[in-house]
């Protein structure tokens, strides 16, 4: 006779307990939409700034009149592998402002102490502006010369969102019967100029013969850390109606297409944008002769 079979294992019993007891839980995998484009370029942007400020803190600072660091030193520091030619104008435009604030901010002498500098900082730093100053609106003041002034403040929300394309224009009009509103093209106006933000001051006017004699215009992109805005002054005498004559060189609006370049607000350590937010202001100074309006 043959060797006996072993006997046949029991069935095994099923566990009727917790399923995984004395596992570890798997978490679930949680899907998250990838950076945008845009997001992944502000975060480029932002470490080559930084880069540049440490580049400067270890190279003799910005703007400063013995020397210092260049950009052309950075830029084949940070970039070796391109050529000076190919840099973009991005960068340039942040070093260039980079440099403008570091110009522009107090510079502590070497042999005084530090109540002594706080004392000279209070006196001769300004002060940054309040916070009802940074929101959308339209004041008028009177100059100490007599001259009657409109300031018109433009708080723009969600800054990343707006269109940036060639000549898409936006128009802010405060409220309150201003006769000034605010025309905005993030993407720029003129070709020859890419890259700018361009800003425009349009008169409202309030009827088909009304006239507005304007002495100087300011527009600025503001500094909401305090720090020096961006301005482009226009001195002269200007005149403004309901509609554009070129012989009598009447205008319905007037501006700059080159306000600053859009990195600057791309970048929250240069202080211009802020929470997705830029601020824009105009200040319109009218002439001594010009009619209330």
């Amino acid at each position: 006779r043959g060797a006996a079979q072993p006997p046949a294992a029991p069935p095994r019993a099923r566990d009727t307990g917790d399923v995984g007891r004395g596992r570890a839980q798997k978490k679930p995998v949680v899907l998250s939409e990838p950076p945008s484009w845009l997001e992944l370029k502000t975060r480029a942007l932002e470490a080559d700034f930084a880069a540049m400020e440490r580049y400067a803190a270890t190279h003799g600072g910005l703007g400063t009149a013995d020397g210092g660091a260049t950009f052309d030193e950075w830029f084949r520091d940070r970039f070796p592998e391109n050529q000076l030619s190919s840099a973009p104008a991005a960068h340039k435009a942040m070093w260039a402002e980079h440099e403008r604030q570091c110009r522009a901010a107090p510079q502590p002498a070497p042999d005084e102490g530090y109540l002594a500098r706080l004392r000279r900082q209070a006196r001769g730093a300004p002060p940054p502006p309040p916070a009802a100053s940074l929101r959308s609106g339209a004041t008028r003041s009177t100059s100490a010369s007599g001259a009657r002034v409109f300031v018109v403040t433009w708080k723009v929300e969600r800054w990343s969102a707006l269109p940036s394309g060639f000549r898409q224009g936006a128009r802010y009009r405060p409220p309150g019967g201003a006769p000034w509103s605010l025309d905005l093209y993030k993407g720029g106006i003129k070709r020859e100029r890419p890259g700018m933000v361009a800003l425009y001051v349009h008169y409202d006017a309030p009827d088909a013969s009304a006239r507005a004699k304007v002495a100087s215009l300011e527009l600025s992109l503001v500094n909401q850390g305090g720090g020096p805005n961006l301005s482009r002054k226009h001195e002269g005498q200007r005149v403004f109606g309901a509609k554009a004559d070129q012989a009598r060189r009447v205008s319905t609006s007037a501006g700059t297409a080159s306000l600053a370049h859009v990195v600057l607000t791309q970048v929250e350590a240069l202080g211009f944008v802020k929470n997705d937010a830029v601020v824009l202001r105009a200040e319109i100074e009218m002439a001594a002769d010009a009619v209330a309006l």
